[in-house]
């Protein structure tokens, strides 16, 4: 691999892993399968090398219990549907709180997840959330796998300017003050997701949330303009992706498109301009998209693309609108407070 630059290692890298969790997604399907290269994508751009054997069982038995817990929480929501739901809001601002404060990107994904969205499942079937939690435990397992795998088979130390990082504050109360903001934002929706029990629309609401803290959202509005495009890039790819499918509807034609796409965003991922996070979004996207309609039947899969792109693009519009109202407000409180306001994008 020495005739190979940096960011070409960590874009094919990228690809190697995640073609390799589409994989055994496809031919070992259990349930919550296809999130597994999405967790691929995330702990692969997040980590800057590979885990050591102790670092990778640190990190399943964390997202475990991060899982276990959201299943405790689903239960728990079901007895005392009130007190769950006050519960969920303040551990939803304490993810925010980590995020920002530096913590690992996919264990804030993780407890999104577990924190979102197995309680409202469970208002619809507490068995399923059971079947989840060990689905998605699973795909933890193999997502380390998939990367050590990658990192064994492709050698080098990622570059560091893969990746624009969401600005870590050093001041503890603007921390404090930016993630109750960001839980704020999150807030409306919810509760409406809470209280008429949206469990179809559910991608709705766990976008929404990643997307207010992932890194980016620190390139401003412009920026957030630009990462629904992303998502749009992301789902038009999915569609293509699908019709391509269509007409010769193979494994080895499924793994040949994931490579060579993933392979696109890897590049404009690591290709060193800030904007490359953008990419990490469109990625999601696309991946999200893939996985979820991937082995449906025709029709079926085409239902599931468009309602999941709209899913999508609702949550960045969302997003968008929220953060722009948001920045009205902290633009006031800066020209009051002075500089020690906190910046939300």
């Amino acid at each position: 691999m020495n005739a190979f630059n940096d960011r070409q290692r960590n874009s094919l890298r990228l690809a190697v892993a995640i073609t390799l969790s589409v994989a055994i997604a496809y031919f070992y399907s259990w349930p919550g399968s296809f999130v597994m290269p999405v967790f691929v994508a995330v702990l692969i751009n997040a980590e800057p090398r590979r885990q050591t054997g102790f670092e990778g069982a640190v990190f399943f038995v964390a997202v475990s219990l991060l899982l276990l817990f959201g299943l405790w929480l689903s239960e728990f929501s079901l007895q005392f549907p009130l007190i769950s739901a006050l519960l969920m809001l303040c551990l939803l601002w304490f993810g925010q709180y980590a995020a920002v404060s530096g913590a690992p990107a996919f264990l804030v994904v993780i407890s999104f997840l577990s924190i979102l969205m197995l309680p409202l499942l469970a208002t619809v079937s507490p068995d399923l959330v059971s079947e989840l939690v060990q689905g998605l435990m699973t795909c933890a397992l193999f997502a380390v796998l998939c990367c050590w795998l990658a990192y064994g088979l492709i050698t080098g130390k990622q570059g560091e300017e893969a990746i624009v990082e969401s600005p870590v504050l050093a001041s503890q109360h603007q921390r404090m003050q930016l993630s109750l903001l960001r839980t704020v934002l999150i807030v409306p929706l919810f509760i409406v997701f809470y209280l008429y029990q949206l469990s179809s629309d559910l991608l709705t609401l766990i976008f929404v949330a990643l997307l207010i803290q992932m890194p980016s959202a620190a390139i401003g509005l412009k920026g957030l303009s630009v990462m629904v495009l992303a998502n749009a890039i992301g789902g038009v790819v999915a569609v293509l992706m699908y019709y391509l499918l269509s007409i010769s509807p193979s494994p080895l034609m499924l793994l040949l498109l994931v490579f060579v796409v993933s392979l696109q965003f890897g590049k404009q991922i690591y290709s060193g301009d800030p904007k490359g996070a953008l990419f990490v979004t469109g990625l999601n996207t696309w991946l999200v998209l893939v996985g979820s309609t991937t082995g449906s039947p025709g029709a079926d899969a085409a239902d599931k693309m468009w309602l999941r792109l709209a899913q999508i693009f609702a949550a960045g519009i969302y997003v968008v609108v929220v953060l722009s109202l948001a920045e009205q407000w902290l633009t006031k409180q800066k020209t009051r407070r002075g500089a020690d306001a906190p910046q939300l994008i």
